[in-house]
């Protein structure tokens, strides 16, 4: 995590969860190319 102002320095846990999970989500989907299935159905419009 970076200040939003200049000189935007880092601070902040690089390791929170979410950025490990980013990491991961992308390794898993780029270089193993396993994509997960979609969790909702798509929805349909009616008229």
């Amino acid at each position: 995590m970076f200040d939003g102002e200049a000189p935007h320095h880092a601070r902040g846990c690089f390791a929170q969860a979410w950025s490990v999970a980013e990491v991961l989500r992308s390794y898993v989907e780029d270089v193993l190319g396993d994509k997960p299935e979609p969790w909702m159905a798509p929805i349909r419009a009616t008229r």
